[in-house]
């Protein structure tokens, strides 16, 4: 080897080392610089993100004190409307107990109506009987017999009409004497 082609040997060598370096160097140059651009533009993205992080944050913010309250009047009101429930279904319950009392009670009312009916029926036919002569018979009649007056005083009881108070007396019955006590 000469010294001129040793020196065109490491010119050669220079060369390719600076074609081949220089364009690996360009290619990482313009790789890193694109990287750069790459994270400048993430750098501006995240901070654009931030800023409507910390918006949205607030808005979250609002928005859940606003739920909050919703929720607390919510509680409020579902407890006046537990408590609301509670009268209506104690009412329900006493209208319930009432109206089987009241049932009760006609039923009962029924059965003595029902046992009542025949005297009625009975009173009716002792009235329609009356005539004119027998009402002029009992208002001539000015001191009525004794049975008379026990038949009214009855009638007084069963009506629970006002009785007089009780005076033992000495009367007459059917030709005997004896002591009783006249309701009239």
């Amino acid at each position: 080897m000469t010294p001129k082609s040793y020196l065109s040997y490491l010119n050669a060598y220079k060369a390719l080392y600076v074609k081949k370096y220089y364009t690996e160097l360009d290619i990482q140059e313009r790789n890193f610089k694109i990287g750069l651009e790459k994270i400048a533009e993430a750098s501006i993205a995240i901070a654009k993100m931030e800023v409507s992080l910390k918006e949205e944050e607030s808005r979250l913010k609002d928005a859940s004190d606003k739920t909050d309250i919703l929720i607390a009047d919510i509680e409020k009101e579902s407890k006046k409307a537990k408590t609301k429930n509670d009268q209506v279904e104690k009412t329900t319950s006493d209208c319930l107990h009432q109206a089987s009392q009241i049932a009760k009670d006609k039923e009962e009312a029924m059965k003595d109506l029902q046992a009542a009916m025949p005297a009625l029926s009975r009173a009716k036919v002792a009235v329609s009987s009356l005539n004119s002569k027998d009402i002029v018979e009992l208002k001539a009649n000015r001191n009525p017999a004794i049975i008379i007056k026990f038949i009214l005083d009855t009638v007084c009881v069963f009506f629970q009409g006002k009785l007089l108070p009780i005076i033992v007396v000495q009367v007459e019955v059917n030709k005997k004497e004896g002591r009783v006590i006249p309701f009239l």
